[in-house]
């Protein structure tokens, strides 16, 4: 037989556990809100430092391109590049060619240029348009009559003949034909004494059909400066009788003293076979830093949302 007083500590220990229970209860749920709060905190604090980055990938992916005269052919199209980490987070950028996904073969095409940034689970992306270098602001050709439209104002033959001809031209109306050339080094060149500046960087390009034979035909800068006559390889390339091929790279002049004389000049690897020539192109990409390789289409910055 229970006692009144077993009946009333017996009451009194439920309260008390059902007390505890509550207490329990309404502290987990303190600390649950508190973890989700958090979580939101950080989520924000990450999405904040994806989209910082995201838009400092873009602003570095327009540094490096306005560095790189020739990055139309260094990057792939639609290829991320990682930037590594910068601080908590991972960047990277990439360029796509709206037009035809081919960065190289048109500079007169526009590219988007996209900067990413992730930062745990956060994900951010930015971009922007290049123009093509027929924008405004597009650096002009420094050679002249570079189409020979114009028959040969402007050009030279240093031991070889040269004829404008109509036919079976690159582009427009003519090209060139370089013939009865006395051996590997006769070719064609222009005066650039005054087009150019000591440290600027340069884009020098044609293109060429050989007459017989495939041969490696090279674009030469030759200088004649306080240590005499000199030159330099700007770029070479293998051309064919069957199509017309580029040839094309990028130079940063330097001379000893007092720049006398500066030529640009087409010779081939080894032969003294007949060649065709045709749009000749020396444009100034950058003059330490002050003359933009690349024009950012005004407007076009945007988030990107996948």
């Amino acid at each position: 037989m229970r006692r009144a007083g077993d009946h009333q500590r017996g009451t009194g220990y439920v309260a008390v556990l059902g007390m505890s229970m509550l207490i329990t209860v309404i502290g987990l749920s303190a600390l649950m809100a508190t973890r989700i709060q958090h979580r939101g905190s950080e989520g924000s604090r990450d999405a904040g430092e994806a989209r910082i980055c995201a838009q400092s990938m873009v602003n570095l992916g327009v540094a490096l391109l306005d560095a790189t005269p020739t990055w139309r052919a260094d990057y792939a199209n639609d290829q991320w590049v990682s930037a590594g980490n910068l601080g908590s987070c991972s960047g990277s950028f990439k360029l796509v060619d709206p037009v035809d996904d081919d960065l190289a073969d048109d500079r007169t095409q526009p590219a988007r240029l996209y900067g990413r940034g992730v930062v745990g689970e956060a994900v951010r992306t930015y971009s922007v348009v290049i123009a093509g270098e027929t924008a405004a602001g597009s650096m002009p050709n420094l050679l002249t009559n570079g189409g020979f439209e114009d028959g040969l104002t402007g050009w030279m033959g240093d031991y070889c003949d040269l004829e404008a001809t109509a036919s079976n031209p690159h582009s427009g109306s003519a090209c060139l034909r370089v013939w009865n050339r006395t051996g590997w080094a006769a070719g064609p060149w222009q005066d650039v004494t005054s087009e150019l500046v000591e440290g600027a960087t340069y884009s020098a390009s044609a293109w060429a059909k050989t007459r017989s034979s495939s041969e490696d035909l090279w674009l030469v800068l030759w200088v004649l400066d306080d240590r005499g006559w000199w030159w330099e390889a700007i770029a070479v390339e293998t051309v064919g009788k069957d199509a017309w091929t580029e040839i094309s790279g990028s130079f940063t002049p330097f001379w000893n003293g007092t720049l006398v004389e500066a030529s640009w000049k087409v010779e081939s690897d080894w032969s003294n076979q007949e060649f065709m020539l045709d749009d000749a192109e020396l444009v100034l990409e950058s003059a330490g830093g002050g003359v933009p390789t690349i024009e950012v289409v005004p407007g076009s910055w945007r988030r990107e949302v996948y």
